[in-house]
């Protein structure tokens, strides 16, 4: 059973990575029309939080 586990990690792991890489391209573009549009720094804090929470996710997967 151990030897499946191992098996299904290296291929779920580029998943999760893709997917990451997606959410924070998706949030970038977010925070930058936000600055676009005249938003002041506070009206997308949680966005740029949200960003900073995945980018660390990110690593965190990376560096396993």
């Amino acid at each position: 059973m151990m030897a499946a586990v191992a098996h299904e990690l290296p291929v779920r792991r580029p998943q999760l990575v893709d997917a990451l890489l997606e959410q924070i391209e998706e949030r970038r573009r977010q925070v930058y029309a936000a600055q676009a549009n005249g938003v002041q720094p506070a009206g997308f804090r949680s966005l740029k939080d949200d960003l900073r929470g995945l980018r660390e996710e990110l690593a965190r997967v990376v560096s396993r």
